[in-house]
């Protein structure tokens, strides 16, 4: 399997890329704690860069669930290609997470069961983070959740406005130390 430069991808692409790591064990075992894998039928994954989170995602699915990838990053998207190995649950999309909505709809998927997002929200524009952060509310099926990690609380008070109940986490075992946001509709 191809190795992907991480650090490099940042150094090239920083305003899209919002770790200056990969993912901590830590860090992916909090953001999937929230997950049924066992009854998850459509699970989507926004910005999973390097596939840190992707990995444990296809190791835990149940065989038959979907899985939807969104990455921007022309590089992480190749070396995402790799970890599916063309397995026909799993659809890889280079394009961006404001597109979640638009691509269901092409797909014939009426709604997803789970959201998973890595996207960097407080770096981009705040129009994109805000379509962002509203696609993945109008994705959800009624009882769907919305996960998202970030390095601060900037997001809450966002989330907060679209998400009847929005818990937070922290973990402090990743670097830099993250904030893991549990949003129900």
């Amino acid at each position: 399997m191809k190795k992907i430069d991480f650090v490099g991808e940042v150094l090239k692409k920083g305003t899209t890329i919002g770790a200056i790591l990969p993912s901590s064990k830590s860090l992916v075992r909090k953001m999937l704690s929230p997950v049924n894998f066992r009854n998850a039928r459509i699970i989507v994954e926004l910005g999973p860069g390097s596939g840190m989170i992707t990995k444990e995602i296809i190791r835990r699915k149940n065989p038959s669930a979907k899985l939807l990838l969104f990455e921007v990053n022309a590089e992480f998207y190749q070396y995402l290609q790799t970890i599916a190995d063309g397995q026909k649950e799993i659809q890889i999309f280079n394009r961006s997470a404001e597109l979640l909505p638009e691509t269901l709809q092409e797909e014939g998927i009426g709604c997803v069961d789970y959201v998973i997002s890595s996207v960097p929200l407080v770096v981009l524009p705040k129009r994109v983070s805000e379509k962002i952060i509203e696609s993945a509310y109008h994705s959800l099926c009624e009882e769907g959740l919305y996960i998202q990690y970030q390095y601060s609380l900037t997001s809450r008070r966002k989330l907060k406005s679209i998400f009847k109940d929005v818990q937070v986490d922290f973990t402090i075992v990743n670097v830099p130390p993250a904030f893991i946001y549990i949003c129900k509709r």
